[in-house]
């Protein structure tokens, strides 16, 4: 007589989906090279439109989020606290000449 889940069953090997993690990391990597080249403030819009846009928001709402985030790092970093925020290595090059 068999006992119902007595036998040893043969695990099923789980498939991981990695695409989502690879996009997400190029979205990020993607953002830190922005940076490190044309500095915050100008990747900060650039950057949210672009990902808002490729995420299906219109353009209305991509570059409303895009000023207002612009806009709160501007007043929040350069206005009030007066820290200095990487210009980047492109913009820090052509100003050096």
């Amino acid at each position: 007589m068999e006992i119902p889940g007595a036998g040893a069953k043969p695990k099923k090997k789980r498939e991981r989906n990695l695409k989502p993690f690879f996009k997400i990391l190029g979205w990020i990597l993607g953002f830190y090279a922005s940076v490190y080249l044309f500095g915050f403030m100008i990747t900060i819009p650039v950057y949210t439109v672009i990902f808002m846009r490729t995420h299906g928001e219109r353009w209305l709402v991509a570059t409303t989020c895009a000023v207002g985030t612009w806009a709160v790092i501007y007043v929040s970093f350069s206005v009030i606290a007066k820290i200095a925020l990487h210009e980047g290595l492109v913009f820090t090059m052509l100003s050096s000449q």
